[in-house]
């Protein structure tokens, strides 16, 4: 790789990133002794920024390193509660909820089904699909 940065002397499609930095003495510090390490391994500034951003992502992605809770459960079954919580629907398992068939509804059924309190996001997304495509129809129709 090319040490004043991947990109000369190829093809490669570049994003340019803008990032605010407060003008305060510590951050003037900071952005100093990174050019001062740009020059002493003859690199850009972009190329040390880009490094930067690689280590930072490989130290913290894909996030917290804790294990998940389930880790202690994972093999043991579930409680009744949770068994019976879950063999229900509810909104707490939408995959085992019926949705109503939006597509079949006219466009005063689907403003009421939108109006309904505690409606999934989803949910919501299909009726105003529905709604502009049946005022859309209606329009045309007109």
């Amino acid at each position: 790789m090319n040490p004043k940065g991947p990109h000369r002397g190829n093809n490669l499609p570049i994003k340019n990133v803008a990032v605010p930095i407060p003008q305060t003495e510590e951050w003037l510090k900071l952005i100093k002794n990174l050019k001062t390490l740009a020059v002493r391994e003859d690199a850009s500034d972009a190329h040390i920024y880009r490094n930067a951003l690689i280590e930072y992502h490989n130290r913290h992605f894909p996030g917290n390193p804790a294990l998940p809770l389930t880790h202690w459960t994972k093999d043991e079954p579930l409680s009744e509660a949770a068994e019976e919580k879950l063999s229900k629907e509810s909104s707490i398992c939408p995959e085992k909820r019926s949705m109503p068939d939006y597509g079949h509804m006219n466009v005063s059924e689907l403003e009421a089904a939108l109006n309904k309190r505690f409606l999934p996001d989803f949910e919501q997304s299909v009726i105003r699909f529905f709604l502009r495509r049946k005022r859309r129809c209606d329009k045309e129709n007109e």
